[in-house]
């Protein structure tokens, strides 16, 4: 059972260069100037998160984890003129309690630049734009590269982007990127970093938010956890497309290279989406939503690497909110109900099915395992139910918001998980969070 109180806040300030002056006739404005910077705008944000989680070894031993996590951010959007910006976002995220004993740190474990980059537009000879340092990366609907929100402390990358967009209507865009994973100073006399390199391309197709997406994606690493290299590509499409009351979507992926001198065979590593979305046309705008997911597995009678690896995703908006999965080694159904019973709230249910491709092959994802995978294991790992209540609060005349939000899941496992683990009760996962900005 996981529980989660999030209370957070959010204030924006603008402090604008150049100040009109009342002797000219227009309205007066309060400024600070900042030399070189025609405007300054300052944003902050605060959650609290509390979490349980029971049961999450289902009954092989003791399981009992609760914890506070917080966030607080500190943004400086600074506009240098018309084509240039510098984006700074500092964080502090944290555990409570992490500073064992009340011991007051100089320099918080928790504290970090998130993102700090420039921003450049019209970019000599390529046009474009172009952004430079610590940025968050985040495409499609973020199965294989995502910001990671959820987590306390996000996700971002060190990297370099540059993207081309359709000015006049902003119908497409194209991205380049290349980011540095690792940097191993001074360990060995080799080269030992990683690296991670893209290219998406997004067109929308219709008004509605029907859009199709191609993507490339390499990730090079020269210090695998088996102590070799890896060079990984990822070829992929998506498309979201909308006929009457219906979306309908798919995305498709196969991966190819090597690792630790084992080829990834491109075809037989892949991994696959699609769901279908209906509006009910009732008053409480409710919608039904069914779902297919499916990753291939590692086959140990091969010398091979078939398992596809899920990358940088946020999986916990797509694979149940207990995150006991990735898009790897899985084969995942899954039914949705969602209503709105008044205009400021929201009710969704799901049930999500579970199974493994390779049932030698583990399952496992952010949150815990379902399978570490054996010979004559199962395949069926169980089924998840979700239960999630969403409530905006009264007030706030667009200035400020507040919301509360509730959710309870609960997994029964089937018999791949009691074969790993040798019992199988159920788990549970509990939160409640809160929220204000303003």
């Amino acid at each position: 059972m996981r529980c989660a109180l999030v209370i957070c806040a959010t204030a924006s300030v603008v402090l604008s260069a150049h100040a009109q002056n009342p002797e000219s006739g227009g309205d007066t404005q309060s400024a600070i100037t900042i030399p070189g910077v025609q405007q300054l705008t300052v944003n902050g944000e605060y959650w609290l998160r509390f979490e349980d989680r029971i049961g999450y070894d289902f009954g092989s031993g003791t399981f009992d984890d609760d914890f506070f996590t917080q966030r607080a951010r500190l943004s400086l959007d600074f506009r240098i003129d018309e084509d240039r910006r510098v984006f700074v976002q500092l964080q502090d995220a944290r555990f409570w309690g992490e500073e064992t004993n009340g011991t007051v740190a100089r320099t918080s474990p928790g504290f970090d630049a998130h993102q700090a980059f420039l921003e450049v537009d019209d970019v000599g000879l390529v046009g474009g734009r172009s952004q430079i340092g610590r940025q968050i990366l985040s495409y499609g609907e973020q199965r294989l590269v995502g910001g990671l929100e959820w987590l306390s402390q996000g996700r971002a990358f060190d990297a370099v982007r540059h993207s081309w967009t359709s000015r006049e209507d902003r119908r497409w865009q194209i991205d380049l990127f290349g980011a540095q994973l690792s940097e191993m100073v001074a360990t060995r006399n080799i080269e030992d970093d990683a690296m991670f390199f893209g290219a998406y391309a997004t067109i929308d197709t219709d008004d509605d938010g029907s859009v199709v997406d191609v993507y490339v994606l390499y990730r090079q690493n020269d210090d695998t956890p088996g102590g070799g290299n890896e060079n990984r590509y990822t070829l992929g499409a998506r498309t979201i497309q909308h006929v009457g009351a219906a979306e309908l979507g798919a995305e498709l992926a196969t991966q190819g290279g090597d690792v630790n001198d084992a080829d990834i065979p491109i075809g037989e590593t892949y991994a696959a989406h699609a769901h279908a979305k209906v509006g009910l046309g009732d008053e409480h705008e409710s919608f039904v939503r069914a779902e297919f997911d499916i990753a291939s597995g590692d086959d140990p009678g091969t010398a091979d690497v078939e398992r596809f690896d899920n990358l940088y995703p946020t999986a916990h908006m797509h694979l149940g909110i207990m995150d006991f999965a990735l898009w790897e080694n899985i084969l995942h159904g899954a039914v949705a109900f969602g209503t709105r019973p008044t205009e400021s709230s929201s009710l969704t249910v799901a049930w999500h099915l579970f199974r493994s491709m390779e049932e030698t092959d583990r399952v496992a994802g952010p949150a815990g395992s379902l399978t570490m995978g054996g010979a004559g294991f199962s395949n069926d790992l169980g089924n998840e139910i979700d239960v999630v209540w969403h409530q905006n609060l009264p007030g706030g005349s667009g200035k400020w918001s507040s919301f509360v939000e509730a959710g309870y899941g609960m997994f029964l496992p089937g018999d791949g998980v009691e074969d790993s683990f040798g019992s199988d009760d159920l788990a549970h996962y509990v939160y409640v969070q809160g929220g204000l900005k303003f």
